[in-house]
Formats: C-alpha cells, sequence, structure tokens
C-alpha cells in the first residue's frame, strides 16, 4: 500500500485543482485504508514537511482528519510544537478532530512535553 501511495502523490506535481486528489485520499482513507495509512501521513507532517510540496503535507493532514483516532494525537500535538503559531493553525483545527477521550487523556499527562502542550489540548476541546 505504501508504495502505491507514494507513487500516486508523486504523479501529481502541480499546486492548483487538487480537491480532487484530497476528495479521492479522504475517501479511501475511511473506506479502505483506515488506521494503516496513518504512519504515512504521521512520517509526512514530521518529517518532510520541508522537503515535499505544501500540498503533499496537506494531503496527509486530510488523511489523518479522515480516520480520526487517538493515535494521531501525540504526532499533531509533535507538529504544532515544532511550528510557528502560523504554521501550527492546520495541525491545531485537525486536533480538534480527534477523539475526545484521547484529548482528554493527553490532559492528565505529567511528562514535561505534554506540560508545555496542555494549551493546546485545552483549546482543541472547547473547539468541539
Amino acid at each position: 500500500m505504501w508504495h502505491q501511495l507514494k507513487a500516486q502523490t508523486s504523479q501529481h506535481e502541480m499546486v492548483a485543482g487538487l480537491s480532487p486528489v484530497h476528495n479521492e485520499y479522504r475517501r479511501k482513507t475511511m473506506t479502505e485504508w483506515r488506521r494503516d495509512v496513518l504512519p504515512y501521513a504521521w512520517e509526512d507532517i514530521l518529517k518532510f514537511e520541508k522537503t515535499k510540496p505544501q500540498w503533499k503535507i496537506d494531503n496527509s493532514i486530510f488523511i489523518i482528519r479522515a480516520y480520526p483516532h487517538r493515535d494521531s494525537v501525540d504526532p499533531l500535538l509533535i507538529a504544532m510544537h515544532l511550528k510557528s503559531d502560523r504554521e501550527a493553525v492546520s495541525y491545531a483545527a485537525t486536533l480538534r478532530d480527534m477523539p475526545k477521550g484521547a484529548l482528554e487523556e493527553r490532559l492528565e499527562e505529567e511528562g514535561r512535553f505534554y506540560t508545555f502542550v496542555k494549551p493546546q489540548l485545552r483549546k482543541a476541546l472547547r473547539g468541539r
């Protein structure tokens, strides 16, 4: 599946008119790929944001949004933490779509990282 996904995205190098691509990936994520595709999307937002075209990163965010899963909360929080406020907006919006229980669990965590991201978690819970 990973090779097929990478081959499909590499075919699209233009920036305009990608709504059909995003819609197709959202549909496939919801109906076929489900959780299996999430690690690919997490890798994009955490490792390749500076090297891949922005539309490919946006596509990965669409994938994460299409299948809200508790395992996506930490990658989103890390991505938000690493970005400027302006860049973190789409990650914050995606975080609001994650399961409420997973967000609430992270509020209970005591580690230094979780202490730092608690304001973003509270915003995500209020934005529901």
